[in-house]
C-alpha cells in the first residue's frame, strides 16, 4: 500500500462530517463519530465525553498503524512498535501503554491500560521517526543523534506551517552552538527518520535572532549544562 495515495479523511472525522472513499469511511451518529478502515471500526470519538477509542480489529498492519497515527495527528498520542509489541505513547508525559483490543484515551492515560516504560532507543528504528515527529509537533524539546554531529537538542518552530523551522542546539567543549533551519515538513520527517540532518559548519552568532527563537521555548526543559549557558546569555543580553 502506498500511503501517499490514501485520503485519510481525518479532518472529516474530527469535524463529524460523513464521508467515504474506497478505503475509509466516516459514520456520524448523535454524539458519536466512527472511523472505518474498510469494514473495521478502528476509531470512535465520543463528542460528549471527548474520549477517543482506538482498535486494530485484529489487523496489526502497517496500514492500520499509519491510519491510526493520522487520526492522532491532532493529539499528543502516537502508536508505535517496540520489540514486536504495539504500544501507544503520550509524548508530553512520556507515558507508554501496552496496546489492547480497545484503547480508550482520556487525558494522559489509557483507561484501564497497562503502563510500559520504554525509551526511544528501544523503539524499532522504522517506528522511531513517528514518535519523534509527534514530540516535535507537540513542541516538546527532543534530543536525538544525527549522522555527523552526535547528540543534538531539537525544537520545532511554526508547527502548523507547511515550512517548519527547527532550532538545533549542540553542546561543544566550551560553549553551545545553535542553528535555525527551515524545511518542508515531509523533508524534516524524512531526515529525522533517516538520521541524516546535517548541521552547518559555520554556526550563527549569539544574537537577538537566537533569543527570539527561544521566546516560546521552556528553557527549564533543556539539559542542565545547556540551560545554564542559555540563562547566562539571557542575563547578559
Amino acid at each position: 500500500m502506498v500511503y501517499g495515495i490514501i485520503k485519510t479523511l481525518t479532518d472529516e472525522f474530527w469535524g463529524a462530517t460523513t464521508a467515504s472513499t474506497s478505503v475509509v469511511r466516516i459514520e456520524v451518529r448523535p454524539e458519536i463519530v466512527n472511523y472505518f478502515l474498510y469494514n473495521s471500526n478502528i476509531a470512535t470519538l465520543d463528542r460528549k465525553t471527548q474520549t477517543l477509542t482506538l482498535r486494530d480489529c485484529g489487523h496489526k498492519t502497517q496500514t492500520t498503524k499509519f491510519i491510526l497515527n493520522r487520526i492522532l495527528d491532532r493529539t499528543p498520542w502516537v502508536v508505535y512498535a517496540s520489540r514486536g509489541r504495539w504500544l501507544i505513547r503520550h509524548v508530553l508525559s512520556d507515558a507508554s501503554f501496552i496496546w489492547q483490543d480497545e484503547n480508550r484515551l482520556m487525558g494522559e492515560k489509557v483507561v484501564g491500560g497497562v503502563a510500559k516504560k520504554t525509551t526511544r532507543a528501544q523503539i524499532a528504528a522504522k517506528e522511531r521517526w513517528d514518535v519523534i515527529a509527534t514530540e516535535l509537533r507537540c513542541n516538546k524539546i527532543v534530543r536525538f543523534n544525527t549522522l555527523d554531529s552526535g547528540e543534538v537538542t531539537c525544537v520545532l518552530k511554526n508547527p502548523e506551517g507547511l515550512y517548519q523551522q527547527i532550532l538545533l542546539i549542540k553542546e561543544t567543549t566550551d560553549d553551545i552552538a545553535w542553528s535555525i533551519s527551515t524545511m518542508p515538513r515531509q523533508r524534516l520527517l524524512h531526515e529525522i527518520r533517516t538520521r541524516s540532518i546535517r548541521l552547518p559548519v559555520a554556526w550563527n552568532a549569539w544574537d537577538g535572532t537566537f533569543m527570539k527563537a527561544l521566546e516560546e521555548v521552556d528553557i527549564n526543559e533543556f539539559p542542565e549544562r545547556i540551560k545554564t549557558v542559555i540563562s547566562v546569555r539571557v542575563a547578559m543580553s
